[in-house]
């Protein structure tokens, strides 16, 4: 199975241009309507296509970073479980359409998921082909996340709010606070967890980074 995410905004050509461009089974769109033009535009396309290939849709705030970020890491988590009996799943992502918020957030994706991005260049205003340009992505991914990290992380993840040092250390089961500082000081620099003081204790709360990683982590 082959499936296709890719971000659409007000130029559905383009991004059209760019779908013909990677052999896909499924196509996944990430719009902020169900019902827009564009959508509408690439749907009649397909609908057309003697290959029929399937066209799915993903509510998304297009100028909402963060909204774009786990919409986008939950629509493909959930191609992920539907054809996780698929050994030849190929997942690509296509930044070629959509605003630059919603650009932005499908080429972090990508590198959060390890998954293929590619772009298509418009040479000239007439040229109706264009380069196709994929985009040089280490394959890092949640899955390098082991035993006591992983741990913190969710349970950072589950609370869901500030919490001491000792309550981190009780509810992830680690020894010391001393044992658990180390790894704090560590996803600081990753700027995956903040600190914050109230009084004498210290208290840590995932980043925004922090909650992608979690909202990527694999049950």
């Amino acid at each position: 199975m082959r499936v296709q995410f890719a971000s659409l905004g007000k130029s559905p050509d383009v991004v059209l241009n760019a779908l013909r461009h990677v052999p896909m089974d499924e196509i996944h769109l990430f719009t902020d309507s169900d019902d827009s033009p564009e959508l509408a535009s690439i749907k009649k396309f397909y609908e057309n296509d003697p290959l029929r290939i399937k066209v799915y849709n993903h509510i998304i705030d297009k100028f909402d970073l963060m909204n774009c970020l786990l919409n986008m890491i939950e629509g493909i988590k959930k191609v992920r479980k539907k054809y996780q009996s698929d050994p030849k799943l190929k997942i690509t992502l296509n930044m070629t359409g959509g605003t630059k918020i919603m650009t932005s957030a499908l080429l972090l994706v990508g590198y959060m998921t390890a998954s293929p991005v590619f772009y298509l260049k418009k040479l000239r205003e007439d040229d109706g082909i264009g380069e196709l340009i994929w985009v040089p992505m280490p394959r890092v991914s949640t899955r390098d996340f082991r035993d006591t990290r992983l741990k913190i992380i969710k349970t950072l993840g589950e609370i869901n709010r500030p919490i001491s040092l000792s309550l981190l250390k009780k509810e992830t089961g680690l020894r010391t606070v001393q044992s658990m500082t180390r790894y704090i000081k560590e996803f600081e620099n990753q700027d995956l967890i903040e600190s914050d003081y109230q009084g004498k204790e210290r208290l840590v709360s995932l980043t925004d980074t922090g909650k992608v990683l979690v909202a990527l982590m694999e049950n």
